[in-house]
Formats: C-alpha cells, structure tokens, sequence
C-alpha cells in the first residue's frame, strides 16, 4: 500500500501543467489535501467506508469514515480480521467469516451483515475486491462498506405489510366463504318452508 509521502513523490514526479509550467510541491500537496477532503466528505456523506486487508498477515486498516461508521474511536478499529468479526452480530459472523475465506482464496466478496457494537450502524453491506501481486497470488483486499439500515428497515416493514396482508385476505376468504354457506342454508330453509 502507497503511503501519502509516496503518493505526493509520485505526484510530484507525474504533473506537469504545460511545457512551461510545473506544479511546485506546495501545490500539488495543497491540491491532495483538497481532493481527499472531498472524498471523506463524500464518503461520510454517502455512509461509506473503507478499508484494506493485508492477506500475507491477515492486517485490517480502517479509514477515518469506516471508523465512524463503527461508532469506534481513532485507534479502536480491529487490526485483524478476527478482531472484526467480533463487532459483528453473532448470527452474521459466518457469513462474514466465508466471505473473508472467500477473498483470501482470491475471490472479490459482497456481505450484508448487521453490528453487534451498541451505538453503531445497524446493517452494512460490504463489497470488496481481491488485488494480486505479481505472481498472480491474492496479497490484498481493497474494500467499503455502506450503511443499509434504512434499506434493511423498509425491507422488513414491507415483509410485516405482506403478512398482514396476506392473514387479512386468508381471514376475509373464511369470513366470505362462511357468509355464502350461512346464505346457501338460509335459502334452503325458506325453500322447504315454502313447499310447506
């Protein structure tokens, strides 16, 4: 993983405005301060976080927004994959569990899972990309989780709606069906009345 001193070297060498014109160090550190404002911003704005896992030693790098996302305070985040999974709702924790296999085996991995950390978003979906060095192997994981607890809320609200509806027409049928034989007696007993 680049870090910041090796992205603004990077970016230093790389931008060149014009043949005349080069970017001094000042500025291009200004501008990559600027741009990753914007992106945490939009980030935490969209409920999103990420997070990098080092297959090689199974480390777990939190950023700031993910952090957030959790209800954890900087430095709280789990260092290990292991460390997450006891944030997690116990129910989901093998799911969660198959889709980290899933990525050390060099698959990318989606999960939706719910927290087990009070405070803390109900629901996360977490998608997650398998990058390879250069023999081909998994050697990291690139990934975000989304916060899908209204999602989640109005999923299960429409599941108690459908229920309900679904006992309503099951009762309003019976009450139908007993309705058309309480009148199919009744005429029966005023047809035999009548040929009394």
């Amino acid at each position: 993983m680049l870090h910041a001193a090796e992205l603004l070297d990077v970016a230093v060498s790389a931008v060149v405005v014009s043949d005349e014109q080069t970017l001094s160090r000042e500025d291009i550190q200004a501008r990559l301060r600027y741009s990753d404002e914007r992106f945490r911003a939009a980030l935490l704005a969209s409920g999103t976080g990420t997070f990098s896992w080092y297959l090689s030693d199974r480390s777990l790098y939190f950023d700031s927004a993910l952090e957030q996302i959790f209800n954890l305070t900087p430095g709280e985040a789990p260092d290990t994959d292991e460390r997450l999974l006891e944030l997690i709702h116990p129910e989901d924790r093998p799911a969660v569990r198959q889709a980290f296999d899933q990525c050390a085996e060099g698959r990318d991995m989606a999960v939706e899972f719910r927290m087990a950390r009070p405070g803390a978003v109900e629901w996360l979906i977490c998608r997650a990309k398998v990058l390879r060095d250069a023999a081909g192997r998994p050697s990291h994981v690139a990934g975000a989780c989304a916060d899908i607890s209204a999602r989640k809320r109005v999923e299960e609200a429409l599941r108690i709606s459908e229920h309900r509806l679904r006992t309503l027409n099951e009762n309003l049928e019976a009450r139908v069906a007993a309705e058309v034989a309480e009148r199919i007696r009744t005429e029966e007993a005023l047809k035999k009345k009548k040929k009394m």
